[in-house]
């Protein structure tokens, strides 16, 4: 197992927050109204709907970011990890532009970093301490370029 260099949790930003929560909210509300209106079947369904979101977004959504010896990790749920190796990074740096392309694994707008990789698309975060996080990034990238 590489050693952590650093780890943050995954800044989410308060209109996501709300975002994700409406649409839980959302379909639990129908299912409750299918349930005070005698349809159970319905009110079954919209649970399972609810269940199956809670599920999946649970699953997909970023817990934290991790920086290790040679690559950084983005960790999800049920300990699923994306590895991004060091060989394969461009560079890591602050992304301010709201327009980007690439895989988003970012919760905010505000406080985002794009991993430019070499093969691939650009991958985007949003760590807590997006300073911090730039500057353990770039000193582990240049450990792990001094030892190559």
């Amino acid at each position: 197992m590489k050693k952590i260099v650093y780890e943050v949790k995954a800044n989410y930003s308060r209109w996501v927050r709300l975002l994700v929560n409406l649409t839980l909210c959302l379909t639990l509300v129908i299912g409750i109204q299918f349930l005070l209106n005698d349809v159970p079947n319905s009110a079954a369904v919209m649970f399972g709907i609810t269940a199956l979101n809670a599920a999946i977004l649970w699953i997909i959504l970023p817990r934290k970011y991790s920086i290790q010896e040679d690559r950084f990790k983005i960790h999800l749920g049920l300990s699923i990890c994306i590895n991004i190796g060091f060989e394969n990074v461009n560079s890591v740096k602050k992304l301010d532009s709201l327009l980007t392309t690439g895989l988003s694994f970012a919760g905010s707008l505000g406080n985002r970093v794009q991993i430019e990789r070499k093969r691939g698309s650009s991958i985007v975060i949003s760590p807590e301490d997006r300073e911090s996080f730039l500057v353990m990034a770039q000193g582990a990238l240049d450990n792990w370029a001094d030892r190559q």
